[in-house]
């Protein structure tokens, strides 16, 4: 079994991985050590 068809067979889980990958990158942007971002970004 693939990722392919798994998405397919179960939906509700590709969604749950798919947001779960999206709420870790959100998260991990606030982690960042970046001096040269831009000023509206940062808090």
């Amino acid at each position: 079994m693939n990722i392919g068809t798994v998405s397919i067979n179960r939906p509700v889980l590709a969604s749950v991985i798919s947001i779960i990958i999206v709420l870790f990158g959100a998260i991990g942007f606030d982690f960042l050590a970046c001096v040269n971002t831009p000023a509206w970004i940062r808090r």
